[in-house]
């Protein structure tokens, strides 16, 4: 087109005057300035030309422009007068031309765009062609040597220089045309360079020197005979569509085709043998290299400098394809050394491929092709035969899970081959289609079956075979081998029909060849032209080849050219994919770019020193000036086409990203520059525009220089294991400026990630590190996004379940106001009827309302797609989005997925430029004032909420546009409603979430046994598009089955099935298919849903009326709508491996697995995917992990149910649970035991599990791995040697690789906690595998029987037998055991009370057995203090006190002694009881007894005897009457009613609430707070708190919420109150009438009710006088009704309830904290108790305003920075008229936490305990068995101190010297820790959380703790003021 075009200067006009040189060819000396050269005008042509096709709608314009060029060269030059009116014509012509281009630009514009790709075709195949070495170079017409007679000084050039110049002939006569030339190698441009310089330093001053054109190439061309017969193939070559002007086409000679370089090909075959392994964008480019390089080229058109140098004759044309063959078979071989058996060629001497020689017969017929792609009616497909009648042959090739694209075209004489060859791992198959054979060769197939015939089925006529594609195994995949093209040598069938010459076919109506018209080519031999591919075409007729339009690339997923977004452009011309811009931190101009036209993005500069865009340094700014760059070497041609002549820089407009219409230009800052570009003062010389770069290819004269080395090229995606919130996490922290996080499971880790890689310094794609700031809330990090987002920035934030429900009101606030947000939602259950953190849609179907769009991710590899989709189409669509998976099942699911680097994000976030600068442009500015939040009356609201209506509906078709990009890039389609399943389906489930893979399995399943069945998988929820809808269901269904994730109750169904039901019916009324539609509920709460299951609902679907609002998973037997479900089905991908690990919650089994599963997905073969389940306990509990791995992809979204591997990890588990059910026949069964031999083994085996055992013939080990880990010093911590374990058993990889890797992953994992630990695991590690004990199963197990029953639990005690006559027995047969058992999944719905009410007392049976040692009691060595029982965390050890009479029935080892005390006492016999299935071995019993009575024993050695001990001592009845309970050792006598808890070994917040019960627990009522204390004190079914078996009293407890737990606690006491005072009213009517009933000893019981009745203690005793009087009184027949009513159900109102408020730091200090102050600010009777651990340790450790000062925890992985929040003194100096306050350390002072206890619950008003909670999470190096003296430790240091403020008014003010009156103060503060000892470096040392930072920053943790002492002293200093101040002064 326009290249090729030049212009003569008129005869009159000068010479141009010499130009200033070029950045990219220095000079010894810079040249004057250069006054402007006029333009070429057909140039200018050409780039408006180009710039038309770009934006065809503004041709016009665009014409305009070019016709006022002309003028514009006038400015800066002398033209004589009688020169203006020539000028003046020529802007006239050329306006008429550029409007006449422009008329026919609008008109035909896709034609173009294609006529204008000729030329880039024809570069980019030299430059394919190029040998090694050598570089394709473009010079600009203004570094052309000029005409005319030479200077003098030009004369003196260099000898290479001045042969240079003779080499470019005719330069003198077109000094402005864009010539192309080939150079030669690296060596021959640095000799240039010093030509170029030498010829400057010549030039005298004031000249300029020229710059010599590139070394021209010498390069081989074919002979004579051999250019003919390639000559028949070739095209008329044409310019610009025309032919020559100085020749007629019918004369213009063929050009010769160029054959396929050996040498090259061989380097391309070997580069596209690495990145194949790659995939993507470089196995596609890899592979378009190997197509270029295989030969099937034009020629370069006018400008190439050919040579005469050595000719190729047809033999070696021959060695190259033969080369080509050989290198392709390497290339898909497997690896080296693997047996020929596995060879994927077809041998040349006519073998069977794959070394099958049962490969009988080879047929293929010619046929319309499946893939969409490529709809030829020439592609060939080819099928084995065997004699067995199977068509498979065993291959195994390795080729990952990439995408690979080879397209090759070999050249043999008059014979052209083309071949694609496809790996999609999508679609889990590979296809070789062999595209044309037209020698007739008889391919790679039998030579003795002469017969064989390919049959077309458009045109049914022969041809001949071309070729083989064996269909071969590859692990679980369908591999269809890589079509081998190879020379024959024994047979030569006769051509069959004539082929046409590349370019030229055989029309319909006609006989001869004729070129191939516009959108169909012949690359050369065959009969006919064939039409373009989809979404391709070519650049004219006479095509041999289609491709994508300029501005276009291949989308190898999508089949079709698609847009290049900004940050990629594509010159046309070939099916690639649009290339992306060479550097970081560059975006282009625009979308569509057909050029390179790459700029610095806003805020970078060009550093021409690095080449680089850099950050623009302090004082600097870049507002988007433009940087025009090549890669490669290989200058794009629309930038020269922008070159203007003349001009040695190549730039575009300065401001490349224009603000959108309307929007505020920001004003310079004072003192800025531009970045990279120095200030200049008046009277310099101009300075160069901004920021641009001249063309790299051009660089050939730069000065020598040593080039840093290039750090390797970083992979844009690599195959990785990672969870949901992982992959999430990622893209959320790429794109935003700044994110808000508050934590809840299970969307937390998606928090602590970003705020990790914030700490670590991690830039993103916006150039900055994310600011990450954790709220108090998720209402406050909702409020806080709003505002960040009304300030301009990208904020984003992760939540779920409840949090997700605190952000509803600014959820409406953001949408109204259009502001882009993604809020990631790891969508989650809500609190209702209960708790549960596991994973549903009820949360994400809440907020389905506010208007944000809802986008959904079936799995981890869609968590991160969808997450990037959502990020750019919120801001092309103004609209927030709430992105969102399925909670645990996906957030926590860890697969081998394909991760994006977010480079590869970049030029899709290029693309979004604009809507961020619009977004940015509408901020809150007070450079740029507006308002927003008014309020709008009735006039107006309704208006303005329809105003944003063109938002939302646009929505669909923004997502759909973002997906399509996102896919281009990741080669994963996407769509809003994804279809899968058979295309004439007739049943259909629609579905989304993490259900929809498995639906899809049994999809797949299904549609094998010949059904006809389909999955319409919901990306897009919100806004729901019907169009999008009813497109991707298919026309042929019938019924349609949908399933929600939720429950609504009260509606007519749930909210996706009501969606998809009104969209049908409205369909059906407008003419559609009257479908059947149901809906049904599956996997509420992470309720396993199966491939079985979804198998029911097509089973369902078939029936004539199918079930309407069935459920599916559960047994409904109340309402009947469960779904029958049949048995298992097998749909898992074969080869897979499954393996099942029973651990215990803390021993590091789940860790280690998450470990080991990223160590398996190392391996490039294999995918892996883990799973982790868990019970309801906090530490000690049952973790089930679920791991699979294999061959191909693993999607399967459920449980295993067979595993190949099973380790039990605690022996107490085989009597428990039935673990051996999972465990698939011959498998591998690893026990860890302390068994030596089968004998030991079957004492232990319970006899189920021995007739299991027989039954399966597993592979049996045993290890004693505590053994290991003890030797070792890892005490519990099993899980590296059951790892090596693991890995040494089940062979997934090899031990002696498996070995270095599992060390690798100890260092990464444990290096934070110092080398000691580290060794330990290594040692653990390397002496694993000598520790294991192969046991063969004994065939006598089979015939074992049960032995009696044994105990479970305590049915038979006083307190389980009270609970039965209650009624609850029921409950714990056929609920609690269940559950126990872990079968509740079995459960029927008939066996559960509505309302979530559960029984007290139920963790009594659950007898865990955790303990792998227990305290035993020396008696004699006892002193009776009761302090073991005291700190017990699970009341595990008891004090109790028997008669002699009693003790006769006791067990022989029950020995007591006398008790100690008063007289009262006599005759009591005493012991300390331990129990040894509850105990959880925390041994703090044993460090904290002062005389050392307790000692550890090995369980076994003492569970039979002490569990027989302990069930006797429950017998016993309890006699804490006799002693006073408000002391510590009085205390433990009082029975506990909260006992074995699910909380951690050694929890520092059990005891507290355990000595609570003990104290108040009859009248007690808790309000507990979400958090830990909830989740060990209310996991269903297990109920700690229990009652006191004389009395069934105890305990109410109840959670609400999270953040409204001090509410909801003073709600509970006012509404007892107020019931009280009404009961109270009715006492005193009654007593009010002195003829009223009752005896005088009620009255009189009644009056002393009254007196005391707010007084616990007192109100007590008068209960026990009045209620006895008055049950028998009423109970009298005809007793008087006022006697009956108070007898009734409000005699429960009679005692004194003792409110308590209940829960941890991170309640109190941050999200319920303004409840907080409000209760204490009321002054009602409550009780407040703040277990603090000083972080939220519930949800694994974060930060809360509790957290001190340099500890290092989640949310502040630097150290805290910010000191502690105070709460307790604040609570005094607010409150402190009426709030009793309290700072307790219970392990620290016993005596100080029973007073304060006894002092709160005591005073009459608002009580706060604020008391230290040790915990597992704080990093105590020496163990929680250890707590009790870090504690101590903490307060001698002052770092926790001790005091009790009471309020009081009695205290005196005092007056000083001077007069002025002092106020006392309001209460008395009693500092119970009056002195500081000991040193603060000493306690924090002994905690993981401060060392962290301590070996990790030195410097800053010693800051912190200087500035932590600080404050420690200052608080010590006032609590002693204060307590000085509040002491009575001295009696007179």
């Amino acid at each position: 087109m326009a290249l090729r075009a030049s212009r003569q200067p008129p005869a009159s006009e000068e010479r141009a005057e010499p130009v200033e040189p070029s950045d990219s060819v220095p000079s010894g000396r810079a040249g004057p300035p250069t006054p402007a050269v006029a333009p070429s005008t057909v140039l200018n042509i050409a780039v408006h030309s180009l710039l038309m096709l770009v934006l065809p709608f503004g041709a016009f314009f665009t014409a305009f422009l070019g016709g006022l060029d002309p003028l514009f060269s006038l400015a800066g030059r002398k033209v004589p007068s009688r020169e203006v009116k020539s000028y003046l014509g020529a802007g006239l012509a050329v306006l008429a031309v550029n409007l006449v281009i422009a008329s026919f630009v609008v008109r035909h514009a896709a034609a173009v765009q294609l006529h204008a790709r000729g030329l880039a075709i024809a570069h980019l195949r030299a430059a394919a062609a190029m040998p090694r070495g050598g570089a394709l170079a473009v010079k600009p017409a203004s570094l052309a040597l000029g005409g005319g007679a030479p200077q003098p000084w030009q004369q003196q050039l260099p000898p290479r220089a001045a042969a240079a110049q003779q080499q470019q002939p005719g330069a003198e006569q077109h000094p402005e045309r864009i010539h192309v030339a080939l150079t030669s190698t690296a060596a021959d441009l640095q000799l240039q360079a010093a030509d170029q310089q030498q010829l400057e330093q010549a030039a005298p001053p004031g000249a300029k020197a020229p710059a010599l054109r590139p070394r021209p190439l010498v390069r081989r061309r074919p002979d004579a005979a051999a250019a003919r017969r390639f000559a028949a193939e070739q095209p008329p070559e044409a310019v610009d569509g025309e032919p020559p002007q100085d020749q007629a086409p019918q004369a213009r000679a063929p050009a010769p085709r160029i054959a396929a370089d050996p040498a090259l090909l061989a380097a391309q075959l070997a580069g596209w043998a690495r990145v194949a392994g790659e995939g993507g964008d470089a196995g596609d480019a890899a592979g378009a290299g190997v197509a270029g390089a295989a030969g099937e080229e034009e020629l370069l058109g006018p400008g190439v400098v050919g040579g005469d140098e050595d000719a190729m004759d047809e033999e070696e044309m021959k060695g190259g394809a033969w080369a080509a063959l050989l290198l392709l078979a390497l290339a898909a071989a497997p690896a080296p050394g693997a047996a020929a058996s596995l060879h994927a060629i077809d041998s040349l001497d006519g073998q069977a491929a794959c070394g099958d020689s049962k490969v009988t017969m080879v047929r293929c017929v010619f046929q319309e092709s499946s893939d969409p792609g490529f709809e030829t009616p020439w592609i060939a497909r080819l099928d084995f035969e065997l004699e067995d009648g199977s068509t498979s042959v065993a291959c195994r090739p390795r080729l990952g899970n990439n995408r690979l694209v080879v397209n090759l075209t070999l050249p043999r004489g008059d014979a052209v081959y083309g071949l694609r060859a496809c790996y999609e791992p999508t679609l889990r198959r590979v296809t070789g289609l062999l595209l044309r054979s037209v020698a007739g060769e008889h391919v790679c197939g039998d030579p003795w079956q002469p017969d064989d015939r390919c049959v077309s089925a458009a045109t049914a006529d022969p041809w001949p075979l071309s070729a083989v594609k064996p269909e071969c195994s590859m692990g679980g995949d369908t591999f269809v081998g890589f079509a081998a093209v190879c020379w024959n040598r024994f047979y030569r069938p006769r051509r069959l029909q004539p082929a046409c010459p590349a370019g030229q076919g055989v029309p319909a109506d006609g006989a001869s060849c004729q070129r191939c018209p516009a959108g169909s080519f012949n690359p050369g031999g065959l009969p006919s032209c064939v039409p373009c591919p989809s979404g391709a075409a070519t650049a004219g007729d006479g095509a041999v080849v289609c491709g994508c339009a300029p501005g276009r690339g291949f989308n190898g997923t999508s089949r079709r050219c698609e847009v290049c977004g900004k940050g990629t452009y594509s010159p046309g011309g070939a099916l690639t994919p649009c290339v992306a811009c060479p550097q970081p931190y560059m975006i282009t101009a625009r979308r569509a770019a057909r050029i390179e036209e790459c700029i610095c993005q806003p805020g970078y500069g060009y550093n021409a020193n690095t080449t680089r865009c850099e950050v623009c340094a302090r004082n600097s700014y870049n507002d988007g000036a433009v940087t025009i760059r090549t890669s490669g070497g290989v200058p794009s041609f629309g930038a020269l086409a922008a070159t203007r002549a003349g001009v040695g820089r190549a730039s575009a407009p300065r401001r490349a990203l224009a603000p959108r219409p309307g929007a505020p230009r920001r004003s310079l800052p004072s003192g800025a520059v531009r970045c990279s570009v120095a200030r200049r003062e008046p009277g310099d010389a101009p300075a160069p525009r901004d920021v641009s770069v001249a063309f790299k290819a051009a660089d050939v004269a730069e000065a020598p220089r040593t080039p840093s080395p290039a750090p390797p090229a970083k992979p844009l995606a690599v195959m990785k294991a990672i969870d949901g919130n992982e992959a999430t996490a990622n893209v959320a922290y790429a794109m935003s400026d700044v994110s808000f996080i508050y934590p809840i499971t299970p969307a937390t880790p998606m928090g602590e990630a970003v705020d990790q890689w914030a700490n670590e310094g991690r830039v993103n794609l916006l150039g900055n590190v994310m600011q990450v700031l954790e709220m108090e809330s998720e209402a406050g990090v909702a409020g806080a996004l709003h505002g960040a987002l009304s300030a301009g920035a990208l904020a984003t934030t992760f939540t779920c379940s409840q949090g997700l429900l605190l952000m509803i009101p600014n959820m409406y606030k953001i949408a109204g106001e259009l502001l882009p947000c993604v809020l990631h939602v790891s969508a989650r259950a809500l609190a209702g009827e209960a708790l549960s953190i596991f994973g549903d849609h009820q949360d994400v179907m809440a907020v389905r309302q506010t208007g944000w769009a809802m986008l959904c991710a079936h799995g981890v590899q869609e968590a991160q797609d969808m997450a990037l989709v959502s990020h750019l189409a919120t801001l092309k669509a103004s609209v927030p989005f709430v992105h969102f998976f399925d909670g645990f099942r996906t957030s926590h699911e860890i697969s081998k997925v394909s991760v994006m680097d977010q480079e590869a994000y970049r030029p899709l976030m290029a693309g979004v430029a604009d809507a961020i600068e619009h977004h940015r442009a509408g901020a809150l500015n007070p450079a740029h004032p507006h308002q927003r939040g008014t309020s709008q009356g009735p006039d107006i609201y309704f208006q303005m909420l329809e105003s944003a209506n063109k938002y939302h509906l646009a929505v669909p078709e923004i997502v759909q546009s973002t997906m399509d990009e996102v896919a281009a890039i990741t080669g994963r389609p996407m769509k809003l409603f994804d279809y899968v399943g058979a295309p004439d389906a007739e049943r259909v489930i629609v579905a989304m979430g993490s259900g929809c893979p498995v639906i899809e399995e049994a999809v797949d399943y299904l549609n094998a046994r010949g059904e006809k069945v389909g999955l319409l998988k919901v990306h897009l929820y919100r806004p729901w598009s019907a169009e999008h809808f009813l497109a991707g269901l298919p026309a042929t269904a019938k019924k349609v089955a949908v399933l929600d994730r939720t429950k609504e109750q009260g509606s007519l169904g749930e909210p996706l099935y009501l969606d998809v039901a009104a969209t049908l019916a409205k369909d059906a009324v407008g003419g559609g298919l009257m479908r059947t539609v149901v809906g049904g509920r599956y996997g509420l709460g992470s309720k396993d849903f199966t491939p079985a299951m979804a198998k029911a609902v097509f089973d369902n679907l078939a029936a004539e009326r199918p079930r309407d609002r069935f459920t599916v998973g559960i047994t409904d037997d109340v309402t009947f709508t469960s779904l029958p479900v049949g048995p298992d089905i097998d749909t898992l991908p074969k080869g897979t491996y499954q393996c099942l690990f029973w651990g215990m919650g803390s021993d590091g089994t789940v860790g280690a697995n998450k470990e080991a599963i990223k160590i398996i997905a190392k391996d490039d073969a294999t995918f892996a995917q883990a799973y982790f389940s868990y019970d309801a306990h906090k530490s000690g509990g049952v973790t089930v992990s679920h791991l699979r791995f294999g061959p191909e992809p693993i999607t399967s979204s459920y449980l295993v149910s067979e595993a190949d591997y099973l380790g039990i990890h605690l022996p107490a588990y085989l009597n428990k649970y039935d673990c051996l059910s999972r465990l698939k026949p011959g498998g591998v069964l690893v026990i860890n035991a302390p068994w030596k031999n089968v004998e030991e083994m079957e004492a232990a085996l319970p006899a189920k599990a021995k007739r299991q055992l027989a039954a399966l013939s597993p592979s049996l080990h045993v290890i004693d791995a505590r053994a290991v880990a003890d030797g070792v010093g890892l005490g519990k911590r099993i899980n590296m040697v059951m790892q090596t374990v693991f890995f040494a058993l089940s062979g997934v990889v090899p031990i002696d690789k498996a070995i270095p890797m599992l060390k690798e992953s100890i260092r990464k994992a444990y290096g934070k906690k110092g080398e000691a630990v580290v060794a330990q695991n290594c040692a653990a590690v390397d002496g694993a595998v000598a520790a294991l004990v192969k046991i063969e199963v004994p065939a006598a197990w089979a015939t074992a029987t049960d032995a009696p029953e044994g105990r479970l639990g305590h049915s038979h005690t006083p307190a389980a037998q009270a609970a039965a006559a209650k009624g609850v027995a029921h409950f714990i047969e056929e609920v609690v055991k269940p559950v126990l058992a872990m079968e509740g999944d079995r459960l029927p719905v008939s066996v559960f009370k509505p309302g979530g009410f559960m029984p007290p007392g139920t963790t009594a049976i659950e007898q865990r057995t955790i303990a792998s040692a227990v305290p035993v009691w020396d008696s004699a060595s006892c002193t009776q203090c009761n302090i073991c029982a005291f700190v017990c965390p699970h009341a595990a050890i008891r004090p109790v006190l028997a008669t002699p009479e009693e003790l006769s029935g006791a067990p022989a080892g029950f020995g007591t002694l006398p008790i100690k005390g008063s007289k009262d006492l006599a005759g009591y016999q005493y012991r300390i009881q331990v129990s040894p299935h509850d105990c959880t071995g925390c041994e703090l019993c044993v460090h904290v007894c002062p005389d050392t009575a307790l000692a550890p024993a090995p369980i076994d050695s003492v569970l039979a005897a002490e569990s027989a001990n302990w069930d006797f001592m429950k017998t016993l009845p309890p006699r804490g009457e006799l002693f006073d309970k408000n002391t510590v050792r009085g205390s433990q006598f009082q029975p506990p009613l909260m006992e074995f808890s699910g909380a951690c070994e050694g929890c520092g917040e059990t005891p507290y609430v355990k000595l609570l019960t003990q104290m108040f627990g009859e009248r007690m009522v808790v309000a507990n707070a979400t958090g830990c204390s909830s989740i060990w004190g209310g996991s269903a079914p297990s109920n700690p708190y229990t009652v006191n078996p004389l009395t069934g009293r105890g305990p109410a407890w109840a959670n609400s919420l999270f953040e409204d737990n001090a509410q909801f606690g003073l709600g509970i006491w006012m509404g007892l109150k107020q019931r009280r005072a009404s009961y109270a009213n009715a006492v005193r009517a009654l007593l009010a009438d002195a003829a009223g009933p009752g005896s005088p000893e009620l009255r009189g019981a009644f009056e002393e009710w009254l007196q005391v009745m707010d007084n616990g203690l007192l109100c007590h005793q008068a209960v026990l006088g009045v209620t006895p009087l008055l049950e028998a009184e009423a109970a009298a027949p005809g007793a008087p009704g006022a006697l009956v009513y108070l007898a009734g159900a409000g005699k429960d109102l009679l005692e004194k309830p003792s409110t308590w408020i209940i829960g941890g730091d991170g309640w109190a200090y941050d999200i319920g904290f303004g409840g907080l102050d409000h209760v204490m600010s009321c002054g009602e009777d409550v009780n407040i108790l703040v277990l603090d651990t000083e972080m939220y340790s519930n949800t694994g450790g974060q930060k809360s305003k509790s957290t001190p000062l340099g500890a290092v925890v989640k949310f502040a992985s630097g150290g805290k920075t910010r000191s502690k929040k105070d709460l307790a003194m604040l609570a005094m100096e607010t409150y402190g008229a009426d709030l009793y306050v309290a700072s307790v350390c219970l392990e620290a002072n016993y005596g100080q936490v029973m007073k304060a206890f006894a002092e709160a619950e005591a005073h009459k008003g608002v009580s706060l305990i604020v008391a230290y909670a040790p915990c597992v999470m704080q990093g105590i190096t020496d163990g929680m068995s250890c707590a009790v003296n870090e504690a101590r430790a903490a307060v001698d240091v002052g770092y926790w101190p001790l005091y009790r403020y009471t309020p009081t008014t009695d205290l005196p003010t005092t007056t000083d010297e001077e007069g002025y009156v002092h106020l006392a103060p309001h209460g008395k503060l009693t500092l119970d820790s009056k002195k500081i000892k000991g040193n603060l470096e000493d306690f924090l040392k002994k905690e993981n959380r401060f060392n962290i930072l301590t070996r990790k920053n030195p410097e800053a943790s010693a800051t912190l703790h200087h500035h932590l002492q600080d404050d420690i002293d200052a608080r010590q200093a006032k609590l002693r003021q204060m307590a000085e101040d509040s002491k009575e002064p001295p009696k007179a």
